[in-house]
């Protein structure tokens, strides 16, 4: 439901860093300077953007990997400034292919990483770019957002007054990088938690999914109307109720569910085939629209024999730590295009990250397959 940075920024700095030696530190230096502007950026206007017809991700997956890149070129402020000010420009990413089905979205991440590096390659010439790109009449804000007279044009928790200076407000001593969620599984950010509180109940109850009578799910109203309330997509009665209704009945039948393979089509429902125990399930599920946390749904399951299980998540299950993400994705190795020896290697690379000389044999594993 909001934005993607890893798929740009971590490409970029790759790219930017092969060839040049650079140490651990000024890798991770970039990483997150790009992190905390592309979550700054997009922390309380990804619901607006949506509602004005723009892919929150491609459209703000531009901003890290142009910061990213002018951090690994060591571009002076006044370049990283005009850097910003072409991203804003180079910035792209509309919703219609979401509302259709159709796959140029599946194209929109890497333009935006494309155009993110072009932006701090011209920077480097001194070029100059808008002092007002963001705030300014024609600036980003109001083409892409649709916010105008300090009002949000959307917002996951009904706040209306939007405020410029909040992007900035306590910059280098509060890291907004450090809300970013992770996506384990293939599906849809909001999914993670039904997929893992499903699970869950089903584990600690050790529920017979014959024996189960209804599933409630309780969900903040933008992750039932994806993209957003004004763009619904269509084919599904307006909502996604059925996509959270499937990764809820597969992950109480399977107590869990896979990490990494095939992704839910955006087509017809019908075309997708799953397990007739799951399509069963399936039709007990009801997903009812409130004023939960983004990534908090509140989930009920009811017995036939009147017995009730519910489990109320916070939004903040999927804030790892590095110890839990190592975990969780040591867990699912097998599923991984590397070799065990090569994945355990890569982490180890990555968890000592800031003491390396360079990045060179991180690079070399990453592209080894």
């Amino acid at each position: 439901m909001l934005t993607h940075p890893g798929c740009t920024i971590i490409p970029a700095v790759l790219a930017e860093s092969e060839g040049r030696s650079i140490n651990g530190k000024e890798f991770l230096t970039a990483v997150a300077a790009a992190y905390e502007v592309h979550c700054r950026l997009s922390r309380d206007t990804v619901p607006s953007a949506q509602n004005q017809g723009f892919r929150s991700s491609a459209l703000f997956g531009i901003f890290g990997p142009a910061i990213a890149s002018a951090k690994i070129q060591s571009l002076s402020s006044d370049q990283i400034a005009n850097t910003l000010a072409l991203a804003v420009s180079f910035a792209s990413g509309n919703l219609q292919t979401s509302h259709e089905g159709t796959k140029e979205m599946t194209f929109q991440e890497g333009i935006a990483t494309q155009n993110g590096m072009m932006a701090s390659r011209i920077a480097d010439l001194d070029v100059n770019g808008a002092v007002e790109c963001f705030e300014g009449p024609a600036g980003f804000l109001r083409i892409f957002t649709g916010i105008e007279n300090d009002k949000l044009n959307g917002s996951f928790d009904n706040q209306t007054k939007f405020d410029l200076a909040t992007i900035t407000e306590k910059l280098g001593t509060e890291w907004r990088l450090h809300d970013v969620t992770m996506k384990i599984y293939s599906g849809a950010g909001f999914v993670q938690p039904v997929i893992d509180g499903c699970a869950a109940l089903a584990i600690e109850h050790d529920i017979d999914p014959a024996s189960i009578k209804n599933i409630h799910i309780e969900m903040n109203e933008w992750e039932t109307v994806y993209p957003s309330p004004k763009y619904p997509r269509p084919g599904w009665g307006g909502t996604d109720e059925w996509k959270n209704a499937h990764f809820a009945a597969s992950a109480i039948i399977n107590k869990g569910y896979e990490s990494t393979g095939r992704r839910l089509s955006y087509g017809d429902r019908s075309t997708f085939e799953e397990l007739p125990e799951v399509q069963r399930l399936t039709k007990l599920v009801t997903v009812e629209k409130s004023d939960r946390p983004q990534y908090g749904p509140k989930i009920s399951i009811s017995l036939n024999d009147g017995n009730k299980h519910a489990i109320s998540m916070t939004g903040d299950e999927f804030k790892w730590d590095f110890t839990t993400e190592k975990k969780r994705i040591q867990a699912v190795y097998s599923a991984l295009p590397f070799d065990t020896k090569i994945a355990d290697e890569i982490t180890n690379q990555i968890e000592n990250i800031n003491t390396l000389d360079n990045i060179d044999r991180l690079i070399e594993l990453l592209i080894s397959r």
